[in-house]
């Protein structure tokens, strides 16, 4: 964990809880990355879409943001 999500723990529950880690085809999943996007998307929109490509159901998944 880095200093950066260690300030975020709602939204790295909620990036922790809803990406497949177990797939097959071991793409690289950078956290931080993902938790820049969420924040800006959040800042910007309101909301974060997690693509489905990363989640366990391949359905995309919205945080509506707020801890």
């Amino acid at each position: 964990m880095s200093k950066l999500t260690d300030q975020y723990p709602a939204e790295m529950k909620f990036l922790n809880s809803n990406i497949d880690f177990t797939k097959s085809d071991s793409e690289y999943y950078n956290l931080d990355e993902f938790l820049l996007e969420l924040l800006n998307d959040v800042e910007d929109q309101g909301h974060y879409e997690l693509p489905g490509k990363y989640t366990h159901s391949r359905n995309a998944v919205v945080y509506e943001g707020g801890s």
